[in-house]
């Protein structure tokens, strides 16, 4: 019985050592988010707030923590910025509301409070997410109008609504999309060494291989030549992982270009390979031949195809009954369209949950955020395309997309 204890102690302690690690984890992320940002716990409790929230009003967290957070906001608008915060937790719905700020030079201006609820795979709330936007400019662009027509706000309401409205939407999704990516980040860190010693074992390997041929009597001129491309592509492909990793975590905009989609799988499969070996993961592929050109961007492309093969991955880590299948296919569909498809024979997926997967913070996984799959589903809906899931006939999932091909591609995306 003692014995049992010490290892249920030992657990609990591995657990809570674990969220505390996940709890830091999330608040570097949440400084690194370019805006007034904040959390709190299921029941609103607010627990963090991030550096450009501090520095804007001027506070130390632990004045803000709790229900401290209201002393910053105008008086006049305080109870009902709380009252539409209550209801957002007592209905576990996201929601927004509109509110002055005190900026820590005492000026207020108005700012648009979101919250989204965190859930776990259950279903419940374990994290509140907030961003703060100001929207003071806009606030005072529609008062300028209403005084230029002779004070009739409701004549230019409908007129400006929309259009305020939508700007803040842009905004809020921009800076969403800039979370998931920095999100996203987190999760490939750990593989980020083990894809980069791949090649660099290659180059090593390679390098000991010319020098033995030179050595020789008389020296492997052509084998060592050989070598020494292999090499330099393998010197390439180190630099090129690292490229990708610092353009996909950038703010940079789509880089355009003719792309060969089989060629770009083959990448992620080369890139993936040691950790599906490490997983005992069976991969076969089946690329269509002359496969059209699609008009994108390579890199986060690459990012959602390595996203799915990860994600199949994962989802077999637990069979042991029945061999571990992963598929990739490619083909033409008859409307001028390419689908990439990932098949597993995994957990699989509810059939009520095939949509909730791809919902922000949505995740089955202990140690996920539920960031990936609604990034790459953001990815491909930028390339005029389509991300869905669908159930195996037998165990496991089907994650396809399909986009634009040739000039088709082109015309939507320029």
């Amino acid at each position: 019985m003692k014995k049992a204890t010490s290892i249920d102690i030992g657990y609990r302690r591995r657990a809570e050592a674990a969220l505390r690690a996940r709890e830091s984890e999330f608040c570097l992320i949440l400084d690194a988010i370019p805006t007034v940002a904040w959390s709190a716990q299921p029941d609103g409790f607010a627990d963090f707030f991030n550096q450009q929230y501090l520095a804007y009003v001027g506070l130390p967290l632990e004045q803000l923590q709790g229900s401290g957070w209201t002393v910053a906001v105008h008086p006049d608008d305080r109870q009902d910025l709380a009252a539409t915060w209550h209801l957002m937790i007592s209905s576990g719905k996201p929601g927004e509301a509109e509110a002055r700020l005190r900026r820590c030079d005492g000026e207020y201006r108005w700012f648009q409070f979101r919250a989204n609820p965190m859930r776990d795979g259950s279903g419940s709330i374990i994290k509140w997410l907030g961003i703060s936007t100001d929207i003071e400019d806009q606030k005072r662009a529609q008062a300028g109008l209403t005084a230029q027509i002779g004070g009739h706000p409701g004549v230019i309401e409908n007129a400006t609504q929309s259009k305020v409205a939508e700007q803040a939407l842009d905004r809020a999704r921009s800076e969403l999309a800039h979370v998931a990516r920095a999100t996203t980040l987190n999760a490939l860190t750990a593989s980020i060494a083990h894809e980069i010693n791949q090649p660099l074992s290659g180059i090593i390997t390679n390098a000991s291989t010319c020098l033995r041929m030179l050595h020789g009597d008389p020296p492997n001129i052509d084998g060592a030549r050989e070598t020494a491309r292999r090499t330099i592509r393998d010197g390439n492909r180190a630099s090129d992982v690292i490229t990708r990793l610092r353009t996909l975590f950038s703010n940079k905009e789509f880089a355009l270009e003719p792309l060969d989609l089989n060629k770009a799988t083959r990448e992620v499969i080369a890139l993936s390979s040691s950790d599906l070996l490490r997983n005992r993961v069976i991969l076969r592929s089946e690329l269509a031949e002359n496969l059209p050109l699609v008009i994108g961007d390579r890199v986060p492309l690459q990012q959602v195809i390595l996203n799915l093969v990860r994600n199949a991955s994962d989802a077999m880590l637990g069979v042991d009954d029945r061999p571990r299948q992963l598929l990739i296919r490619t083909r033409r569909e008859a409307d001028d369209r390419v689908r990439l498809s990932v098949q597993d024979v995994g957990t699989g997926v509810n059939p009520q949950d095939l949509e909730k997967v791809f919902e922000a913070f949505y995740t089955t996984k202990s140690s996920g955020m539920g960031i990936g799959l609604f990034v790459s589903r953001s990815i491909i809906e930028r390339h005029h395309g389509r991300l869905w899931a669908e159930s195996n006939n037998g165990p496991g999932a089907i994650f396809s997309f399909s986009i634009p091909c040739g000039s088709k591609a082109r015309t939507r995306l320029v």
